[in-house]
């Protein structure tokens, strides 16, 4: 069976609500959209200036404009750079990816699965810290 990548999967639950055949209502899907983000933290992505990165934080406000550790070939993680895409004008997200589209070596550097995840809520001014297992 085809995997999804998370922004995939919920594109096609949304999709799924404007035909017949829908299963769930519009609105709880899109509940579920703001709940999980567009892109949860997690979600490996390419940029629309070619960069490779992984969704380290959500963004409530500005669900498609999440904080991204971009990959590098050399150097170490504590390295990285973090762009949040909330800042820039001129960078976005192209397209999420699944692990098998991402060159070993970058996705080594990104380590998806050891990655800590913030969460921005719209009380606090502060991130809460979670880990992705």
């Amino acid at each position: 069976e085809k995997c999804l990548t998370p922004h995939e999967a919920l594109s096609q639950l949304y999709k799924y609500t404007k035909t017949q055949t829908g299963k769930f209502p519009e609105d709880v899907i899109l509940a579920l959209i703001r709940t999980l983000s567009v892109f949860p933290p997690g979600s490996l992505v390419e940029l629309t200036d070619g960069s490779l990165g992984l969704v380290t934080s959500i963004n409530i406000k500005a669900p498609t404009k999440p904080l991204v550790l971009i990959s590098h070939f050399e150097g170490t993680r504590q390295e990285a750079l973090a762009v949040d895409l909330a800042q820039e004008k001129n960078i976005s997200i192209r397209r999420s990816l699944k692990p098998r589209e991402v060159p070993p070596k970058v996705l080594e550097f990104l380590s998806p699965r050891r990655t800590s995840v913030f969460l921005q809520t719209e009380k606090e001014n502060f991130p809460v810290v979670g880990h992705k297992p």
